[in-house]
This record gives structure tokens, C-alpha cells and sequence, in this order.
């Protein structure tokens, strides 16, 4: 009689795992870590950017800065500090067809500036200097004595739109 109830249960634990599969060999894998693409061939931040806008402070006041580039190729980088001057997670990109050629089309502008007969006597703490292939063509502040012509202005507010598009600010 034992034998035949060792024989029942065997019978039963052999349906019971017949569909089961097998328990894995060693430790689970982990999952691959995730990567972002890598930029488009050619978009390197290389050499003298073609725009390079300088947010800071004026003189030596403590407050948090930003530099943000965007070189031939179309590669961009924003670098920030806070006002200890500890920097942060730089930010890196590339832009490319109708935003490259729009950008383009933008540092080729006269950047005419001229002067503003009366303004304001407020003392700006921070300003935005502009510069062009490495040459500084306006400082942007508050209560400016200077301004630029609309084709200038037009193309550094368009430039600033795509720098917060891209750097999601």
C-alpha cells in the first residue's frame, strides 16, 4: 500500500511540473544602461563658437551665471555655475536643418548697435554679452544704453527662443 500512495504522489508532482519551466541557471542579468544616441555625425563642439551668449554678474557680485555656445557644426553646449561659482551638469546638443540654417542666418545680421539718448538710472546686477565668431557685439542689461538695430534684435531673440527650446529652460 505504500508503495502504490509513493507511486500516486510521484505521479501527481511529475503533472504538476510536467509544464513548468525550468528555474533559471545562475544570478538574473541586469539590464543594459540606457545611452543617449550619439550626436549626428560632424557635430562637434569644436574651435570658436559662432554665437556664444555670456549671462553673469557685473563686477564682482555673487550670483549664478550661464554660457551657452553653438559652434559651426551645429553642436551646442550650456554650461551653468551657481553663486558660489560651483558649476553644474553641463547640457549638450546638436541642432540641425531648418534650426542650423535659421541660426546661420541669424549670426550673419549686422549687429548694429547704437546708442539710446536717455534711459534709466538703475544699476543692472547681471548682463548678456553677445559675441560673434569670438567678437563681443552687444551687452544686454537692464536699463541698456545701447540697443541694437531690429535685425539684430529679431535675430538675438530668436537665438535665445531655440537656447531655451533646446536647453529646456
Amino acid at each position: 500500500m505504500k508503495i502504490l500512495a509513493l507511486a500516486c504522489v510521484s505521479a501527481l508532482l511529475a503533472c504538476a511540473t510536467a509544464g513548468a519551466e525550468p528555474p533559471p541557471a545562475g544570478p538574473t542579468p541586469a539590464p543594459a544602461p540606457s545611452r543617449k544616441p550619439p550626436p549626428p555625425k560632424g557635430c562637434v563642439a569644436k574651435g570658436t563658437p559662432e554665437v556664444e551668449i555670456d549671462h553673469g554678474p557685473i563686477g564682482t557680485g555673487k550670483q549664478a551665471s550661464w554660457t551657452f555656445k553653438i559652434y559651426e557644426s551645429g553642436a551646442w553646449t550650456y554650461e551653468t555655475k551657481d553663486a558660489d561659482g560651483k558649476a553644474g551638469e553641463p547640457k549638450r546638443g546638436c541642432f540641425a536643418g531648418e534650426d542650423l540654417t535659421a541660426i546661420k542666418a541669424d549670426v550673419a545680421v549686422s549687429w548694429k548697435v547704437s546708442p539710446v539718448g536717455m534711459h534709466c538710472m538703475a544699476m543692472a546686477t547681471t548682463e548678456d554679452k553677445v559675441l560673434v565668431n569670438g567678437k563681443q557685439v552687444f551687452t544686454e542689461k537692464m536699463c541698456n544704453s545701447q540697443k541694437l538695430d531690429d535685425a539684430s534684435a529679431k535675430a538675438l531673440a530668436d537665438l535665445n527662443a531655440k537656447m531655451k527650446t533646446a536647453t529646456g529652460g
